[in-house]
């Protein structure tokens, strides 16, 4: 198959490289949509040296949706079948430490013991190839409702879906966000981005506006904290 190989920090190339195979409890899937995460970016150049990744050569990528190809075993008795159509998560914890049983996966306890938590992408080959290996626990099935880009977009849309409602923030509601460099001002402005932004917020009494601007006819206040 071909896949993105990573050899070196910011050293990259399409390679041919053996197609993985299913392990048990595992699937084999044919990736049909990836997209790039910010986390890659730093991946690729080296930001996280010996951590992301452990070694080179390396495959990064971890949003995708696909359809399953081969099944490894006992996957078929935990409900996946060749020719679902999944989406992929980065995270196949333990399943059985105190996070993992409160759903909290992502900070399952045995992170880093790689027989138990393989972070896909991170700590083990990922998906910016033509085909993937997960974990029954890392795919999810995707409703024909939903194509294979958006299936892509459903790990970085739940984090920010989980981070609204952790937020308590609800429809009609008046918020404040922060802007604190130039570049992003500068998105705000070229996208004429149609928002109000308001700095009264008893919570954080040290945030006081910096600038506002009119987008649209819209008042835009651009907060800084305090230093």
């Amino acid at each position: 198959m071909k896949a993105l190989v990573l050899t070196a920090p910011n050293e990259f190339s399409i390679r041919d490289v053996p197609t993985p195979a299913p392990g048990r409890h595992e699937v084999l899937c044919r990736v049909r949509a990836v997209t790039i995460c910010g986390t890659d970016a730093h991946l690729v150049a080296g930001d996280y040296p010996g951590f992301w990744p452990p070694e080179y050569p390396f495959i990064p990528g971890h949003e995708w949706a696909g359809e399953v190809v081969e099944l490894g075993e006992g996957s078929a008795a935990l409900g996946l079948a060749v020719g679902d159509r999944v989406a992929g998560t980065s995270h196949d914890a333990c399943g059985f430490c105190q996070k993992c049983v409160e759903g909290r996966y992502n900070l399952c306890e045995n992170y880093g013991n790689l027989d138990v938590h393989r972070q896909y992408g991170h700590n083990w080959q990922g998906a910016y190839a033509e085909y993937v290996v997960h974990g029954v626990k890392a795919v999810f099935p995707l409703p024909d409702e939903l194509s294979f880009a958006e299936g892509a977009m459903l790990d970085p849309a739940s984090i920010a879906l989980h981070t609204a409602n952790r937020g308590g923030i609800r429809p009609g509601d008046v918020v404040a966000a922060l802007i604190d460099n130039e570049s992003t001002l500068k998105t705000f402005v070229k996208e004429g981005r149609k928002t109000y932004l308001r700095a009264e917020n008893p919570k954080y009494p040290d945030l006081v506006p910096a600038a506002e601007l009119v987008i649209q006819g819209v008042v835009v206040s651009v907060l800084r904290r305090c230093r």
